[in-house]
């Protein structure tokens, strides 16, 4: 099952910028089933196998290496609406990284993100949750340059050094990598990471605005509620548990159809007030109170279709949801 949980914002972004036409524009988008008017869209949510057919397209339609390069170096704070806003009118350097920190979700569920600001060193850590965007360079591209530019345009100081490591080897253009990032980047890392060094963390950013920062933080409040209210996350586990109800999925599975990290989904999890044993608990109990109640269903079978070969081991964890035996659940529903 893919669920739309990604922002349509970025492939919208790449697609303008690199297309001169409505034509080009629509043959970029052929076979996303995604239309022109859904780009215009803002609230639009789309699946990370969208996302990638687009990018797909566009690296075909780019015609050479290096898309996600010139993408991410292409773009500013401001495109990334409130969030991005939310940055730049920070007061410092550790603050605008402690807020993207926190927001960075409404504009992407993709990343599992954890920055760490020292003395004169800022170091962003992520990996792509979902393996759609895990298997290509691109997104990680995009990621690594994207935040190279959108950091010198925010802080005073134009002069540090962005150091690089990345998973991927060097695709067959380690000249373009060494163009953006001429400080140094090291292929074939065991993890992906940015550091940035020569920033003073108590740096006063360019537009570094009080009353404008407190009003677009207000605004990613509401807008991390309303995320919360329409898409609760627990209720999409919960529908993906429904599925397999006679072997319940690791979490590890769900997380990765959901396009989150396990950490970000037990986080995210936590915060809606449920744990994921919870969920599957919750999902197989009202399973075997709805098969019970089909009286034609003996209640053998009623324990074999929710995965149990053992009569007693189904009884006892019947017993633990409804405080009753399956026969007693059954008898009170005739009675």
């Amino acid at each position: 099952m893919q669920f739309n949980n990604y922002p349509i914002f970025l492939p919208a972004t790449l697609l303008k910028l690199i297309s001169n036409s409505d034509q080009e524009l629509a043959r970029l988008l052929h076979g996303s089933r995604i239309t022109i008017e859904d780009l215009a869209d803002p609230n639009k949510r789309v699946s990370s196998k969208q996302i990638n057919h687009l990018f797909r397209n566009a690296e075909k339609f780019w015609g050479r290496p290096g898309l996600g390069l010139y993408f991410g170096s292409q773009l500013s704070a401001i495109q990334f609406g409130v969030v991005g806003h939310v940055v730049a009118t920070s007061a410092t350097v550790a603050e605008a990284a402690e807020l993207f920190e926190k927001y960075y979700r409404l504009r992407s569920r993709v990343l599992d993100m954890s920055i760490t600001a020292e003395k004169d060193r800022i170091s962003v850590y992520y990996k792509y949750s979902d393996p759609v965007f895990q298997k290509y360079r691109v997104y990680t591209d995009i990621g690594f340059s994207s935040a190279k530019s959108i950091l010198g345009s925010i802080v005073e100081h134009k002069h540090f050094e962005t150091k690089v490591e990345m998973k991927f080897d060097d695709g067959g253009y380690r000249e373009l990598y060494e163009d953006v990032f001429p400080d140094g980047v090291s292929f074939n890392a065991d993890t992906n990471a940015l550091h940035f060094y020569g920033l003073e963390v108590d740096e006063k950013l360019v537009f570094s605005n009080k009353i404008n920062s407190m009003a677009a933080r207000q605004m990613c409040e509401e807008e991390l509620k309303l995320m919360a209210k329409n898409n609760l996350v627990s209720s999409q586990v919960k529908e993906l548990i429904a599925l397999s109800r006679q072997a319940p999925p690791k979490i590890t599975q769900i997380a990765s159809s959901l396009g989150y990290s396990e950490r970000n989904l037990r986080r995210l999890l936590a915060e809606e007030g449920y744990t994921y044993r919870e969920l599957v608990t919750s999902v197989r109990s009202e399973y075997a109170a709805q098969l019970l109640k089909a009286e034609h269903i003996p209640i053998t079978n009623v324990a074999q279709m929710l995965g149990y070969d053992d009569y007693s081991n189904f009884s006892r964890a019947f017993k633990s949801w409804f405080g009753k035996s399956p026969a007693e659940f059954r008898r009170e529903i005739d009675s």
